[in-house]
């Protein structure tokens, strides 16, 4: 049964993830996404690098723990500086998605 995801894809992309292959070993991933500063919809942001997640989910009776870091560089413009400000940003992440029924997960 794949997990999706789509609450926290924010562009609309989705990953899934088989879960009964998750109970035997871990599965971990390491990407980037190309994000157009455009879809953040802030008028600050002039630019993104590609979004980079790292991560691992794993069984965590009763549900999955998952374990993740996304980091990027963003280029905003600022009002008092002569020049763009760039920022690199990195956040760590944990969700332990529990099973309620046979089909449905809620996020702990």
């Amino acid at each position: 049964m794949p997990l999706r995801f789509r609450g926290y894809a924010p562009w609309g992309r989705a990953m899934q993830v088989r879960l009964e292959q998750v109970r035997d070993s871990p599965f971990q991933w390491d990407e980037a996404e190309t994000v157009d500063a455009k879809e953040i919809g802030h008028p600050d942001v002039q630019a993104l690098s590609p979004v980079r997640w790292r991560g691992e989910i794993r069984f965590a009776d009763p549900g999955y723990l998952l374990t993740a870091t996304y980091s990027y560089q963003q280029t905003l413009s600022c009002q008092r500086c002569l020049e763009p400000l760039v920022e690199t940003v990195e956040q760590p992440m944990q969700l332990l998605p529990v099973r309620r029924s046979a089909s449905a997960f809620r996020v702990q």
